[in-house]
């Protein structure tokens, strides 16, 4: 096996009859490898690196998705030295717009890192690091992602990483300002208000509209009408159209008028489509 130095946890499951609890217990060991020679060596291992991989350059990650640090980096064997048994010590930056998971066992007290043993094996440590972007982070934030810093023997690789925005929910808010229940012949006044504390000012509303479901009695058949502020709405397609220039955050009044002497139900939707700037995804919301 390809392997100097090398940690290997393993964990043994137990269950008893079915339906009981699986139990669990684990234990690590470290598999070191002893070379025997006749002393002729040096006594220093081989120089590694830890570079941009420049076949991975153009790599982007997802908003709120974490992603492998291989999928930018790789190790190699500098000054054209042999591969073998060293030991790399290296520190990484990866910013405010996110954080590291998965290298906490290898973390010195001045926030370096060290790892034992081969190419392969520093490689199988490394291929467990995440970097976890800030919830809701992507790079509509900051157009330089995140920027990826990695010191080792006394060089710097730098790479920025761009973060695909996806497109999360509006929340949809409807106010009564007055009683749900419509008098014969009365109105529904009400506010609506669209919000997005993930996108904020990247929300792109790509369609805004009322749906009013009018369930009456047999054999009544007009419609109601709905108002914005002192607007009739226009009835188009099953759909009252609100403003194509609507502010998120903003709120809109609007009401609902009954047909002359109805009875029955009313069910008020509200329906809007968006999507963040940059994002593949649209969402809707209701």
């Amino acid at each position: 096996a390809n392997f100097e130095y090398r940690d290997i946890t393993i964990t043994a499951y137990t269950k008893d009859a079915q339906g009981s609890i699986e139990e669990q217990t684990s234990t690590k060991i470290t598999l070191d490898k002893i070379h025997n020679g006749n002393g002729g060596g040096t006594g220093t291992g081989p120089k590694l690196d830890i570079v941009v991989d420049e076949t991975k350059k153009d790599f982007k990650a997802t908003e709120d998705t974490q992603f492998n640090f291989l999928d930018a980096f790789k190790v190699t064997v500098a000054d054209n030295s042999n591969d073998g048994r060293t030991e790399l010590n290296f520190k990484i930056d990866v910013g405010s717009n996110a954080t590291l998971k998965g290298l906490d066992a290898y973390k010195n007290a001045d926030g370096s890192y060290t790892i034992k043993g081969n190419r392969a094996d520093i490689e199988s440590v490394l291929a467990n690091l995440k970097v976890v972007p800030n919830k809701d982070f992507n790079s509509n934030q900051d157009a330089d992602g995140i920027s990826i810093k990695v010191e080792t023997n006394g060089k710097e690789s730098t790479i920025k990483v761009p973060v695909t925005p996806v497109t999360d929910s509006l929340n949809v808010e409807i106010t009564a300002n007055d009683s749900t229940t419509i008098d014969e012949n009365g109105e529904f006044n009400f506010d609506i208000k669209l919000t997005n504390n993930s996108d904020k000012e990247f929300t792109n509303i790509n369609d805004f509209y009322v749906v009013v479901n009018e369930n009456f009695e047999a054999g009544e058949s007009s419609k109601g009408e709905l108002y914005l502020g002192n607007t009739k709405l226009e009835l188009v397609d099953g759909k009252y159209k609100l403003p194509a220039d609507y502010k998120l955050g903003d709120s809109l009044n609007l009401t609902y008028k009954s047909g002359e002497d109805r009875h029955g139900a009313v069910e008020i939707k509200v329906i809007a489509q968006n999507k963040e700037t940059g994002a593949t995804n649209e969402l809707t919301s209701t």
